[in-house]
């Protein structure tokens, strides 16, 4: 979008005291974009307010723009978690079929390991079957699916330890679903689902350049978001969920927060989730 060409379509103003368009926009990233501007104006809001906002934003310094993105600052718009709709949950009888109770004990490094839950079997193939053999719309299906889960608290990808990575996604409703021995822990990690997502999108925005893969560093700065300290012994440590980075990863992708991204290709973030370098 060429912001110089459309600045002059309408007069800057403090288009921000608008809260609606804000937190409509928090849902977005804080970024507009044409993305994020199709959504809006979906929303009720028109392309006069948008530019407006943009523009405004800009000529006072509270917005930066990156590429064809303009990412508002955290003063005039707080980044909320998205709206991602499923058309699935963790209810539909083929999901559930596929996420049987468990309870495995291995040894792992010497030490005896337990999986127990109910685990997301099939994963993007069973999506696949459900739309029909699509592979575009079973990826689109699995992706919004595993968002929606993840925000909701009933899908979870939980493991105290980075070094064992969790049996799948684990479905955490129904009776021995959720009976499961660390569910108190789990249900308390949620919180930062919720109350970390903004910083995490703002610190992997401000340390990944765009056409960069996501910030190795994200991982370490969320766990310390959730209370670990790296320079205390490793049984001093809270209960932590080490994979919390996965899940914010997992809910970008679903909001469509990654270019070119299909069931065959990683693709790339754009803003919110990188920066072009000045």
């Amino acid at each position: 979008m060429r912001w110089a060409v459309l600045a002059g379509l309408v007069a800057a103003q403090p288009a921000w005291a608008d809260e609606g368009l804000t937190d409509f926009l928090g849902g977005q990233g804080c970024t507009i974009g044409a993305e994020s501007s199709a959504a809006a104006r979906d929303a009720g809001f028109t392309s006069a307010q948008i530019l407006a906002l943009a523009e405004a934003a800009l000529a006072s310094g509270n917005a930066a723009r990156h590429g064809n993105y303009v990412v508002l600052d955290a003063d005039i718009c707080t980044i909320g978690l998205p709206q991602i709709p499923s058309r699935y949950t963790v209810d539909t009888p083929d999901i559930r079929a596929a996420s049987p109770y468990i309870r495995e004990v291995y040894d792992l490094g010497g030490t005896e390991t337990v999986d127990e839950g109910c685990f997301l079997g099939g994963g993007s193939d069973l999506f696949r079957s459900l739309e029909g053999g699509d592979p575009k719309a079973g990826f689109e299906a699995y992706m919004a699916f595993i968002g929606s889960g993840l925000i909701a608290g009933d899908l979870r990808f939980y493991e105290i330890s980075p070094l064992k990575t969790p049996a799948g996604f684990q479905i955490m409703t129904g009776e021995a679903c959720a009976a499961v021995a660390n569910a108190d822990d789990i249900a308390r990690s949620h919180a930062f689902i919720d109350s970390g997502f903004a910083d995490y999108v703002r610190f992997v925005g401000a340390n990944t350049p765009c056409g960069e893969n996501v910030t190795f560093q994200a991982t370490q700065y969320i766990a310390q978001m959730q209370g670990f300290d790296f320079d205390r012994d490793l049984l001093d440590q809270p209960r932590i969920n080490a994979w919390l980075a996965l899940e914010f990863d997992f809910i970008t992708r679903a909001a469509g927060w990654y270019e070119g991204m299909t069931d065959t290709d990683r693709g790339a973030p754009r803003p919110p989730l990188c920066h072009v370098p000045s």
